[in-house]
């Protein structure tokens, strides 16, 4: 992504990995901050390999969307390619189970 002219990788984008503290999961972008204005200007975000992100990251993303577009649609209603296969490849979680796993992916998520 960075190769090319204006491609983010989702971490440099969205600031990931996200710190979950007491008020839940939130990306740590200031929406009047450059970045969140570069965020607005694309036109689509597409997130390679977003199904091996823990589903905390990919809330705090859809949040941070809620905010920046003001619309409390899916990912704020921006045109969102989340790329992956559930086949491949889960969340890495360290020392976890099968079960485990599966309740910090996407499968688990409200979203």
């Amino acid at each position: 992504a960075l190769n090319y002219n204006g491609g983010h990788t989702e971490h440099s984008l969205f600031c990931i990995p996200i710190k979950n503290n007491d008020n839940g999961c939130k990306c740590q972008i200031n929406p009047n901050s450059e970045h969140a204005k570069l965020i607005q200007e694309s036109i689509a975000i597409t997130w390679n390999k977003m199904l091996m992100a823990q589903k905390d990251n990919i809330e705090a993303v859809d949040i941070l969307l809620h905010e920046l577009y003001n619309c409390n649609l899916l990912f704020g209603r921006k045109i969102f390619v989340g790329v992956g296969d559930f086949h491949q490849v889960a969340p890495i979680i360290s020392n976890a189970r099968k079960t485990a796993t599966i309740l910090e992916s996407i499968k688990s998520s409200s979203i």
